[in-house]
């Protein structure tokens, strides 16, 4: 290898570095509602949590009962020198997938006049994670198996109390956060076998919400919401400002256009961690009565190391009953990153595919 390709090498890998985060970190997108438009919809009471005037949008009874199934990929590769024809590639030292199934957000909402009333339950943060990892000396001789695992997950139960003033929205949110984080490292090594040690972390604590918004009849909404987010034992949910529009333009079939950004604030989970940006963009638009489709992205930058993240969004919604609706989405969430592991250097891909089917019930 020439001395310039192996400076143009290291410009290249040095500027792509990062820190690796588990599945949890992807796991943004809650509803199958808010999941087909990538968490641009604030006014789908799966988002009752972050927006508590939710209730009063819409007269009566809501409840929506949502799954979702996620599929986490990981790959790591070392970089290696091919003599032959003088480049460097990557060889991949070992592939994962991690497949786990979380219900929610549950959520009711119910609306008269101008006061109105929600519960939620949703799960906002995943900690599943596992890592495995072979030391070899040659191709024949192990040196070191080491695995990481961590199980455990944030569960978020909200009640909610909404108002409306002639054109206006507010409300309000008080939620119960509980957890349990379980971890359990297992190490051997040929002199010494076989070694495991484990501990748990419990998690609990309280958070609030408040929004208020504007109506203009018909075509246009548009919310602020603030959100005093939760931290115990560095790990936790950021504090957080959201600003979110919905437009319905006139049209020959109905269409909704979704514009969220939002601010999250993570130095109150831990002051090492820098603040996120995130703009989320979707739209919903009518196929045939009863049938629309949505399509979505994000662009959220993670708050290790900066990263810029994109995650691309679609959905099918489709009416099985009059005010019974049946929702079917999916999230892709694709990301390479490159990092030193073992006194190795490593480029790491990580893809988060999601899918979401829920039921919509409106009365």
């Amino acid at each position: 290898m020439t001395l310039t390709k192996i400076i143009v090498y290291f410009i290249i890998t040095f500027t792509q570095q990062g820190y690796l985060e588990g599945p949890g970190d992807f796991a943004l997108y809650f509803s199958s509602e808010n999941a087909a438009v990538a968490g641009a919809n604030l006014f789908s009471i799966g988002e009752l949590s972050v927006n508590p005037s939710t209730p009063v949008l819409h007269r009566g009874f809501r409840a929506i009962l949502n799954g979702r199934f996620s599929t986490f990929h990981e790959s790591r590769s070392e970089p290696v020198y091919d003599q032959f024809d003088n480049t460097v590639g990557y060889a991949v030292l070992y592939s994962r997938f991690n497949n786990y199934t979380t219900p929610g957000p549950i959520a009711l909402a119910f609306s008269r006049k101008w006061f109105g009333i929600g519960f939620s339950y949703d799960s906002p943060v995943d900690y599943n994670y596992s890592y495995s990892f072979t030391d070899r000396l040659d191709a024949y001789t192990v040196v070191k198996r080491e695995t990481i695992e961590r199980d455990g997950s944030l569960s978020r139960y909200s009640f909610s109390v909404a108002g409306n003033f002639r054109f206006f929205d507010f409300g309000v949110v008080f939620s119960r956060i509980n957890g349990n984080i379980d971890y359990i490292h297992t190490l051997w090594m040929p002199d010494s076998g076989t070694q495991s040690d484990s501990f748990s972390t419990s998690l609990s604590g309280n958070s609030f919400s408040i929004a208020g918004g504007i109506s203009l009849g018909y075509r246009l909404r548009a919310v602020i919401s603030y959100s005093s987010g939760f931290s115990d034992n560095n790990k936790g949910i950021p504090r957080s400002v959201d600003f979110g529009a919905e437009l319905r333009p006139v049209m020959r079939l109905p269409a909704r256009i979704f514009l969220r950004i939002g601010y999250d604030d993570w130095s109150l989970v831990d002051t090492t961690l820098q603040g996120q940006w995130r703009v989320h963009f979707g739209t919903n638009q009518m196929i045939f009565p009863g049938t629309s489709i949505s399509l979505g992205a994000a662009v959220w930058r993670t708050p290790y190391k900066g990263l810029w993240t994109a995650t691309y969004a679609g959905g099918v919604h489709h009416r099985v009953l009059p005010g019974l609706y049946l929702n079917v989405s999916f999230t892709f969430t694709p990301r390479t990153t490159s990092r030193y592991i073992d006194n190795k250097y490593l480029k790491v891909k990580e893809n988060l595919t999601e899918v979401v089917v829920g039921l919509r019930l409106s009365r």
